[in-house]
């Protein structure tokens, strides 16, 4: 039975009910229906679920679960005040960072005989790439979002293809895929006319984002053939994340103490995050 049969068995038995119909047959009938229902609403979210991948859960779920954000307005707060924060906060932050007192000895990694050079994408690699991506429905300078991109990819694909690859293989990135549209995203709860008090979000063209994300494939798969990260490093690396570094500690924990050795954690905090005493 589909969501529509559902809904049609419940309005047809609505009419012998109000002529003084069986109440016991419509309420078992109402209940199939609006199982039914539940059912293909499942299947429909299953089915989203198998499409968007696992990584997607979250997004597949929002519209139906919802969100408590509250959107709230900066008031007091100019452009030009926001813009000379936030081009501030680097130079300022560099100049707190003390000069090592002796030279800081760093491992290379071992040295490969092949450079890296970022090769063209093919049709299906791109499609791959923007498929993966959020659907986000921010619009550039170019008036082009990912969503409108997964929308029309079929229509006009190889123009999007065309200019990644030119991209690629000149390594040269347009000005105009440099502008981002900055937004003020407030830190707490309590709006404050202090441009301290808000943190930026960059958002770039689409485009851009879809030709950086080419790049970074083909580097991340170049560093890991060519071994060039350490087996320790667990950010930004394909099947690595923060669960899986908590369960090599655990591991390395657990092993030290069923052979009746001592376990310490040291953890290194720059001086820089520490708190002030002052």
């Amino acid at each position: 039975m589909s969501v529509a049969s559902g809904y049609d068995v419940i309005s047809r038995d609505n009419q012998p009910l109000s002529a003084g119909g069986d109440r016991q047959d419509y309420k078992e009938i109402n209940r199939s229906a609006r199982a039914a229902i539940r059912a293909d609403c499942r299947r429909h979210l299953q089915e989203q679920l198998t499409r968007a991948g696992p990584g997607s859960l979250w997004r597949v779920l929002r519209p139906i679960i919802g969100s408590n954000k509250k959107h709230s307005t900066l008031e007091g707060i100019t452009a030009d005040a926001l813009n000379d924060f936030y081009v501030s906060v680097a130079p300022r932050l560099a100049a707190t960072v003390l000069a090592p007192s002796r030279p800081v000895h760093v491992r290379l990694p071992r040295v490969c005989t092949v450079g890296l050079r970022v090769q063209p994408v093919t049709m299906e690699a791109l499609w791959g790439i923007i498929q993966g991506m959020k659907p986000s429905s921010f619009e550039g300078p170019d008036g082009l979002s990912v969503k409108t991109i997964q929308t029309f990819f079929d229509g006009f694909g190889h123009i999007v293809l065309d200019l990644v690859n030119a991209s690629l293989e000149t390594g040269t990135v347009p000005a105009s895929w440099k502008h981002a549209t900055i937004t003020p995203i407030p830190k707490g709860k309590l709006i404050s006319s202090d441009p301290s008090s808000t943190r930026p979000i960059s958002m770039l063209p689409a485009i851009t984002k879809i030709t950086e994300r080419a790049v970074q494939l083909q580097l991340a798969e170049y560093m890991e053939r060519h071994h060039l990260l350490s087996e320790t490093q667990h950010g930004y690396r394909k099947s690595h994340s923060c669960e899986t570094a908590l369960h090599v500690v655990t591991d390395d924990i657990l092993r030290a103490m069923d052979s009746g050795e001592i376990a310490l954690w040291a953890m290194a905090i720059p001086d820089i995050l520490r708190p002030s005493t002052a």
